[in-house]
């Protein structure tokens, strides 16, 4: 997933802002949510300390678009897609407006992408590993894909990450009927459509890390 050019494209939408609008109450969520992940990315670039909860709120607004995207893709995929998509005129001129209106009403609608809402990550320990496993790998990537490698929770990233992978229990795994690859792969699809309705810094932070 490469995600520079979505954000440098958002982020050349900030040199025509002008004539202050906001979006309509009556606008659906998808409709809203189009327009709101490449807003959450254009005031991202503002952030001198873009971070985690940046991209965060980005990829939360972006998984909304793409769990209504049709086909059996898996659902990382399908945001990679979505946040890879050039942006029409249509979409471009209604960013030509004052983000900020727009960011308030986007984080009004979608708490969980606002991180007004907390995360419940599940009771099942290896499900809850790997929802700290999916969460920290994503996240650095990408972070590491729009060019920000040194972000500021980089370290607390790598302790999720790492405890994680140190806390899988292939006994527990075997337990629950993954026996073969093709099982986990089925049993990680899932477990990722249940994640992506969160946002993922907000899960990383509920994770252990050592």
């Amino acid at each position: 997933m490469r995600l520079p050019a979505m954000l440098a494209c958002a982020g050349l939408m900030l040199a025509g802002c002008h004539s202050p609008t906001s979006a309509t109450s009556s606008e659906s969520d998808l409709d809203l949510a189009r327009t709101c992940w490449p807003v959450a990315s254009a005031k991202a670039l503002q952030n001198k300390d873009f971070g985690i909860a940046d991209m965060g709120e980005i990829v939360a607004y972006a998984s909304i678009v793409a769990k209504a995207q049709p086909g059996s893709a898996l659902i990382t995929d399908k945001i990679g897609k979505v946040m890879g998509t050039p942006l029409s005129d249509a979409d471009k001129k209604r960013l030509s407006t004052n983000l900020d209106t727009y960011q308030t009403q986007c984080r009004a609608r979608f708490p969980v992408a606002a991180g007004t809402a907390a995360p419940t990550l599940p009771s099942d320990p290896v499900d809850r590993t790997l929802w700290c496993l999916m969460a920290a790998t994503f996240l650095d990537k990408a972070m590491q894909g729009a060019g920000k490698s040194d972000y500021p929770q980089k370290a607390q990233v790598g302790r999720v990450l790492r405890t994680a992978i140190a806390s899988l229990d292939k006994r527990a795994a075997a337990a629950k009927g993954i026996a073969s690859q093709a099982d986990f792969n089925a049993y990680r699809d899932r477990q990722a459509d249940a994640l992506f309705a969160n946002r993922l810094d907000r899960v990383v932070a509920a994770c252990p890390a050592q």
